[in-house]
């Protein structure tokens, strides 16, 4: 897809390992992004996860 002025648009395809992040939670982008629903979540412990990651009642601000 391309528009009249040139521009392209994109994805970008990112992973990471939780199981890493969650033992030694230093790269601060994952920590900010981990932040927004870790009180909600039962995903409050290292691997491995054996039962479904529930996130419930998160606030997502004004996406309407």
């Amino acid at each position: 897809m391309r528009f009249d002025n040139g521009y392209k648009p994109f994805f970008i395809d990112i992973t990471y390992d939780i199981c890493k992040f969650l033992k030694d939670p230093q790269n601060i982008f994952v920590k900010a992004f981990y932040n927004t629903f870790k009180e909600r979540s039962n995903m409050n412990h290292t691997c491995p996860y054996e039962h479904d990651v529930i996130v419930d009642k998160v606030w997502t601000g004004n996406l309407e």
